[in-house]
């Protein structure tokens, strides 16, 4: 049951931290005006974005091992969450 719950915690932190990521990165797109096509921005460093994608890697392990070894359905709902952030950490938005 821990584990599940420190799946759901890591998952919510990386939602809320891609969340922020991407919430800069449409700022400066609409601040960018006619040039917004031009130009390219990146808002997470290659550092972030490997500390997150090892963070939810681990959210995903925990979540998959609290769903098999004590049937918690908290762990399912943490293992959904950390697979779709790393989903969306890397799909070009």
């Amino acid at each position: 049951m821990k584990a599940g719950i420190a799946s759901l915690l890591i998952g919510m932190v990386g939602l809320a931290m891609l969340t922020y990521a991407y919430f800069q990165t449409m700022q400066e797109y609409s601040e960018a005006g006619e040039l917004q096509n031009l130009i390219i921005f990146y808002s997470m460093s290659y550092s972030t974005r490997l500390t997150l994608f090892i963070l939810e890697v681990v959210g995903a392990a925990l979540g998959f091992l609290s769903y098999r070894r004590w049937k918690a359905k908290v762990g399912l709902l943490g293992m959904g969450i950390c697979i779709l952030n790393l989903i969306l950490l890397y799909y070009p938005f």
